[in-house]
């Protein structure tokens, strides 16, 4: 689960894809890269997950913030536009 400001939403690794996948469009194989990508922020994600099993939206927009910066910093800046910590 993943928890928001006001509520709890179900993880979509899927979802979790297309975002990476938007911030590495201008990459010369951006599905490759994003796929990566994804599986890299998944196993990542453990570490962040509490014991009851919740994710905080700022600890994955983090992780993968931070995953995307040590690629590529266009796809981070990018990220980063899309996914600001003040959105909820």
């Amino acid at each position: 689960m993943l928890r928001t400001t006001n509520h709890l939403m179900q993880f979509s690794r899927d979802s979790l894809f297309l975002s990476i996948y938007e911030s590495c469009k201008h990459r010369q194989h951006p599905i490759r890269d994003a796929t990566a990508l994804t599986q890299t922020v998944v196993s990542r994600l453990g570490i962040a997950t509490n014991d009851d099993g919740i994710i905080d939206r700022e600890d994955l927009v983090s992780i993968v913030a931070e995953t995307l910066q040590r690629f590529d910093v266009i796809a981070a800046a990018v990220y980063n536009g899309i996914h600001s910590l003040n959105q909820t």
